[in-house]
């Protein structure tokens, strides 16, 4: 390119790129040779003004009725999102309870909240919440199973309840419901003896349904079915009392007594043995299947079996088994606080 005049100016234009201005310097006769960069524009993107925010209405008691500009919003405690900026005032009503306003503020793009505690009118007295009603788990035996004997132990778990005792009530086929009270304790299991009528035939086939009452009045909601079927004892054959302590306090837990208990019983029932299986016993627990054994005993005679797994321990060579509830300071208190083996014998 060519130009008449020394110093030319000049602007380079390119789509998509900024007009770049230049200016040169020209020598004569002299060719000149300038490199340069063009820029591509910058774009600038306004960002949207933010200008609403969130809102969460809290109130104690929680339930009160949220009002603005009189629509029901909702109950405390309630989020409300994208509110626009700026003061908000909102009415919090609730039986029994003074009507209460809360005013705040809405700040763009952050979430706030508003507390209230609300004021309860004289003489008024808040519902009180339902008792908690008792559930019941069936432990043992397992239903479909077959029992035999005059009589079978029921183990079932009463839990849910804040009530300190229960009756538990049963009823075999059409006979009457027979009851037995019982402590609740946590989730404790629960034993019963059910007795077998005479009348019973050998494969006859019998539901027991369980219920539990509290002491409050509330029943559980659903009854407890045990489906099985009857066996008659062989004559022939013995009776079997089976324990298993695992679940010692405050002494270790073992491992594998509740499962060495049960696969016991379950050989000593397919062997025909009338079994009692009794697992994680206390001290008045193991005294008490131990004299329901001995008169079984009486009822049964023959050949009779007993076994135990759990903690043991021999003092002035006396052996004892431990309860789960154990607690010894003194070898003197063993045998006042442990069961005799010379006693279960006996």
């Amino acid at each position: 390119m060519t130009f008449n005049t020394p110093n030319p100016d000049l602007e380079l234009r390119a789509e998509g790129y900024v007009t770049q201005p230049l200016k040169l310097t020209l020598t004569d006769g002299v060719a000149l040779r300038q490199r340069v960069t063009l820029e591509k524009p910058k774009i600038t993107v306004d960002k949207p003004k933010i200008t609403v925010g969130s809102l969460t209405l809290t109130s104690t008691p929680a339930g009160a009725t949220i009002f603005s500009s009189g629509t029901v919003l909702g109950k405390t405690p309630l989020t409300l999102k994208d509110l626009p900026s700026g003061a908000v005032n909102y009415t919090l009503t609730l039986e029994g309870y003074r009507d209460l306003t809360l005013r705040g503020e809405v700040r763009p793009g952050l979430r706030s909240g508003l507390t209230a505690t609300l004021e309860r009118l004289p003489g008024f007295l808040p519902p009180t919440p339902p008792l908690a009603k008792p559930q019941l788990k069936l432990l043992s035996p397992a239903n479909g199973s077959s029992v035999s004997g005059s009589s079978f132990t029921l183990r079932v778990q009463l839990s849910g309840s804040s009530e300190p005792s229960a009756t538990l009530s049963y009823r075999l086929g059409g006979q009457s419901p027979r009851s037995v009270g019982v402590r609740l304790s946590g989730s404790e299991a629960q034993s019963l003896e059910v007795e077998f009528p005479d009348t019973l035939e050998d494969g006859q086939a019998l539901t027991l349904v369980v219920q539990a009452q509290a002491s409050s009045g509330s029943v559980s909601p659903e009854p407890l079915t045990l489906n099985f079927v009857y066996r008659k004892p062989n004559r022939f054959k013995g009776v079997a009392l089976v324990l298993g302590n695992q679940d010692y306090s405050p002494y270790r837990k073992l491992d594998n007594p509740r499962n060495d208990a049960t696969d016991m019983a379950e050989l000593l029932t397919k062997l025909g043995f009338d079994v009692t299986l009794e697992l994680d016993l206390g001290k008045a627990g193991m005294d008490r299947v131990i004299d329901t054994f001995g008169r079984k005993l009486a009822q049964n005679p023959g050949i009779s079996l007993f076994y135990y797994s759990g903690h043991g321990v021999e003092v002035n060579g006396t052996n004892y088994l431990v309860p789960v509830d154990a607690a010894f300071k003194s070898r003197s208190e063993v045998r006042f606080k442990a069961v005799s083996v010379d006693y279960v014998l006996s």
